[in-house]
């Protein structure tokens, strides 16, 4: 049961349990590289989904603009950790080691990322009834769109445009990845 309203804590713990599913983390990390989604948005609304609670394609935007100068850095942080994995020029000791240090400073920034869409997600949610959204979603759950659905949505508009995919390929793409992330939501 997901208590509302919600705790960084909860959407870290549920990201590290779901996470560590092999499915849920290359699919994750292959909308992410090719698409451009956000991993901890994609989290939060499998864990929403599963407390049957409806993030709209509005909310997701507010979402996403509250994290985008944190998600630039986590690209930066990214690329630099790939880049030290790919080095040649030092000892296999000293990359491990300088890998891990910029690994454990990603996770620290993936962790603040999360703090900022669970405080975000809060003051969007404060101003409706916690029991109200539940219930509403609840009620619809059954014929509306969840919100990883609506969150994929929103990764299609801004990828069109940004792939080489045709787009029926790119929907069958995110469709495909809908279906196997909701089976572990």
């Amino acid at each position: 049961m997901l208590n509302l309203p919600l705790d960084a804590q909860q959407l870290w713990q549920y990201s590290i349990r779901v996470y560590a599913q092999e499915p849920v983390k290359n699919t994750c990390l292959n909308l992410q590289d090719e698409f451009g989604a956000n991993v901890n948005i994609i989290l939060l609304c499998m864990l929403l989904d599963n407390a049957q609670i409806l993030l709209s394609v509005d909310d997701l935007g507010v979402l996403q603009k509250a994290i985008s100068a944190a998600d630039n850095k986590l690209k930066r942080m990214r690329d630099e950790r790939k880049a030290i994995k790919r080095s040649s020029t030092a000892a296999i000791e000293d990359i491990q080691t300088q890998y891990q240090l910029a690994l454990n400073d990603e996770l620290e920034m993936e962790r603040e990322q999360q703090r900022t869409l669970v405080t975000v997600f809060n003051a969007l949610e404060s101003k409706k009834s916690f029991k109200e959204l539940q219930a509403k979603s609840i009620a619809t759950a059954k014929t509306s769109p969840m919100s990883l659905e609506n969150y994929l949505c929103l990764v299609q508009q801004t990828a069109y445009g940004r792939t080489e995919q045709d787009p029926c390929a790119l929907l069958s793409t995110l469709q495909g990845a809908c279906s196997t992330l909701k089976e572990y939501v």
